[in-house]
């Protein structure tokens, strides 16, 4: 038994999609692969799917950190399907197996393509993936003949001082850099005053980012298929700031006063340092993120076997 890590695959020839609809059948030729850098060890589950796939006569192209990983634990040998490639995505489908951190990831290195992504938990509690390794193999038939839906998500594209800065599929938080006091930040929606904050920062959350970081703050919980951004103050200096449903077609705009020049953007997990006083821009991307889905496994199922939903736990 060897541990887990986080990889990603992509798979053939893209056929756009609307949300939850079939795809045509088709030949799935090739996989780029790529893992992540924190845990490089594999299981035997994950083994076997990437086996299996070669078997089916996939191409694998394994990017260099990920292949070293693969070749220290001889799964290579005797598949001449997998082999080294380069950092380039490229084709039809991704397979991220690891938590919702691989996940994000893959979306964000695929965003400009807009690749499906077939999420397999072998991370922790991976609320958007779809199954766990063992379960994964099991489906390989379907997937190699296209027999699969794609549900998309909401991006939000976040610019500051007029530059695009990054793409979140969770969230964006704005955050004080230092603990001794607060920050105030002045939110527009649409040009017009919301309010200003007076609070260690805010989030903004897309409805697949409902149940992260914004869930932990008060925030509801939002179904995916809403059109809806989400607005959740951390830690506000008054108790009448509550969160905030708006529609996904508005643009908001922040900018950040503090005792201390610098304050932070973290987008998906990604911190970056600005002064104060620049113009924070959130708003819907152009782009979508697109799940893979096999087991058409209702949302409200996700909510209570991940989150324990409406269980009582007394």
């Amino acid at each position: 038994m060897v541990g887990s890590f986080g990889v990603s695959l992509l798979f053939g020839t893209f056929v756009a999609m609307q949300a939850d609809s079939q795809m045509d059948r088709h030949k799935i030729n090739t996989i780029a692969v790529y893992g992540s850098h924190d845990t490089l060890r594999l299981t035997d589950d994950v083994a076997a799917l990437l086996t299996a796939l070669a078997e089916h006569g996939v191409d694998l192209y394994i990017e260099t950190p990920l292949w070293e990983a693969l070749s220290q634990a001889g799964i290579p040998e005797g598949y001449p399907q997998m082999r080294l490639g380069g950092e380039t995505p490229y084709g039809d489908i991704a397979l991220s197996l690891g938590g919702d951190g691989t996940l994000l990831r893959a979306v964000h290195k695929l965003r400009d393509v807009e690749l499906p992504i077939w999420a397999i938990n072998c991370g922790h509690l991976g609320f958007m993936t779809e199954m766990e390794p063992q379960e994964a193999w099991h489906h390989l038939d379907d997937l190699l003949a296209g027999q699969y839906s794609i549900e998309t998500r909401t991006l939000i594209d976040v610019s500051v001082a007029g530059e695009h800065v990054g793409t979140a599929l969770n969230d964006l938080a704005v955050q004080k850099r230092e603990t001794g006091s607060i920050i105030k930040i002045r939110a527009d929606l649409d040009g017009d005053l919301l309010a200003e904050y007076a609070a260690d920062g805010l989030v903004v959350s897309t409805p697949s980012g409902s149940t992260a970081y914004a869930l932990s703050l008060g925030g509801p919980i939002v179904t995916p298929q809403c059109q809806t951004l989400l607005l959740v103050p951390i830690a506000p200096h008054t108790l009448n700031m509550a969160p905030l449903i708006f529609p996904d077609t508005s643009v908001l705009t922040m900018r950040v006063s503090s005792l201390h020049p610098t304050f932070s953007i973290v987008i998906d997990g990604n911190l970056r340092v600005y002064d104060c006083g620049v113009e924070i821009v959130a708003r819907k991307s152009d782009k979508r993120a697109h799940l893979l889905r096999l087991s058409h496994k209702p949302y409200t199922q996700v909510i209570r076997e991940k989150l324990l939903w409406g269980r009582d736990l007394r």
